[in-house]
């Protein structure tokens, strides 16, 4: 009942204003914690005038208050899973180059959960002689890179966030450094065709399609092709196209 009545209280003051940073419990997350008496809330947001950054905080209660308090809380320079949830519910448009053709693309991320990403895609010619068109939901995975600086001398380099924070436990054997940063990330956002909404004309569209993207410097890039029909290590395809895709420009106010 304590972890209900603290999460009411979170999530319906989603954002609180502290001296001169506004904290913003918007998108944040709970993660397991072996404790009954805490709870561990990520992706907590601070803006101020010049930055934001993503925080975590460790809440415990306390019986002699039946109330909390923050037993612990950290800054994080950039955060995986805020960074995934911040991708709900955008619009990435640009072009697919297939083998045969130029399609005009849009994706539509509507989720976006533990790794586990689906959205629609739509790819269209436009063209009044060959008019092609499809608009199929898509789902996948988005596993995400940081670009760790370890600062001791060694070139920095990418680890998978799974890799990077076992690298951070004091019984690592290749424990990173105290002086480690974090300074770039990157996501794999790999999606498969499923369901086809919309499509024209028949028989015209695969649905063993593949796309395998890169989320980099707010752009979407990668290859789009036919898998192996079997199950194997080999992640090479075939009929390969290759897509661009970035976020529109709002217009200004």
């Amino acid at each position: 009942m304590k972890h209900f009545s603290l999460l009411v209280s979170i999530f319906l003051l989603p954002l609180v204003v502290i001296a001169e940073e506004s904290v913003d419990f918007s998108k944040s997350y709970l993660t397991p914690s072996v404790n009954i008496d805490e709870i561990r809330i990520e992706g907590v947001q601070l803006h101020s005038e010049n930055a934001t950054r993503s925080r975590s905080m460790l809440l415990k209660y306390d019986p002699q208050t039946d109330g909390c308090h923050i037993e612990h809380s950290y800054d994080h320079g950039l955060d995986a899973r805020l960074f995934e949830q911040q991708l709900l519910n955008t619009l990435w448009t640009g072009t697919y180059r297939s083998t045969s053709n130029v399609y005009f693309s849009e994706l539509f991320f509507n989720t976006i959960q533990n790794g586990i990403v689906a959205g629609v895609m739509l790819h269209k010619t436009g063209d009044l002689e060959e008019d092609l068109l499809l608009r199929a939901t898509v789902v996948g995975e988005i596993f995400t890179q940081y670009f760790v600086d370890p600062k001791d001398g060694e070139e920095p380099m990418w680890l998978f966030a799974g890799d990077y924070y076992s690298r951070l436990a004091e019984d690592s054997e290749d424990k990173l450094p105290e002086t480690a940063e974090v300074v770039g990330m990157r996501q794999f956002i790999d999606l498969k065709r499923s369901r086809a909404i919309e499509h024209r004309p028949a028989n015209r569209w695969g649905t063993n399609k593949e796309y395998r993207l890169i989320l980099e410097n707010g752009m979407l890039t990668g290859s789009v092709g036919t898998p192996k029909e079997s199950y194997t290590n080999n992640r090479e395809m075939t009929n390969v196209g290759l897509i661009e895709l970035t976020q529109p420009l709002l217009p200004e106010e």
